[in-house]
């Protein structure tokens, strides 16, 4: 899915034209979900949105907290099942921002969300197949602490992090305060990481036991990659990031 010209579009893997789904003024962080709906930021109303992947009009999810300052729910990544899913609530102020995890309500919009993150930044939920590196749990949460990779158990089913981090990787992009992540992680044990600024950028791909992988990319300032459900194609927003972040 990519959008063009206000459009929110889809593009079969397989070939042939692209369909529109619906309009989409302003680009956003986007989840798909193996049940046939997407999910992103409405950039009006700074909430989330739920879109069939046939087409058609979104729904909004959820309110704003005004008692917590919440300026936007950006972010969202579906859990396995592809009905719970993850957001960020980014509040006006940082220490008040957090982690939020919801249900998919499609027939009234309804909240049942659940706070179980106090965090500044989003986070990004990386399922390990059991064979990879980390064989002694394959769900683990990603964040951005000092310009380094981080990454913690997670336990999808019960909502909680669990033991301490471990560092992977240093100098990936991470927003300090936002929502700005530079790593997509896929099912398969691959994740797209943008460095920090460079005048030149490229994406690198890893396996999680450190191993590169041969894929070419454009050339260019890019940053947020994001991989898709069939877990083999990725698209690349061209953006610049914050070298100071």
């Amino acid at each position: 899915a990519f959008v063009a010209k206000g459009k929110l579009m889809r593009l079969p893997v397989a070939g042939g034209p692209p369909q529109t789904l619906c309009d989409m003024p302003v680009a956003m962080p986007l989840a798909w979900s193996e049940r046939g709906y997407l999910l992103t930021t409405d950039s009006k109303t700074k909430r989330l949105v739920l879109i069939s992947d046939s087409g058609g009009d979104g729904k909004l999810l959820g309110q704003l907290d005004a008692g917590r300052h919440e300026i936007a729910h950006v972010r969202p990544q579906f859990l396995p099942g592809g009905n719970r899913f993850l957001y960020f609530a980014m509040s006006s102020r940082p220490e008040e921002s957090a982690i939020y995890a919801d249900l998919i309500d499609r027939s009234s919009g309804k909240q049942s969300r659940k706070l179980f993150l106090a965090s500044r930044t989003a986070v990004v939920f990386a399922s390990v197949p059991e064979q990879r590196l980390f064989r002694s749990s394959k769900d683990y949460l990603l964040t951005g602490r000092d310009r380094t990779l981080i990454a913690q158990k997670f336990d999808p089913g019960k909502l909680q992090v669990q033991e301490a981090p471990m560092p992977v990787l240093n100098q990936a992009y991470w927003g300090a305060n936002d929502a700005g992540v530079g790593v997509s992680a896929s099912r398969t044990g691959v994740i797209a990481i943008t460095p920090l600024a460079r005048a030149d950028q490229e994406f690198a791909f890893f396996t999680r036991d450190g191993r590169t992988l041969d894929l070419t990319t454009p050339p260019g300032s890019c940053y947020s990659p994001a991989f898709p459900p069939d877990r083999t194609h990725h698209p690349l927003p061209r953006r610049r990031p914050d070298p100071q972040h």
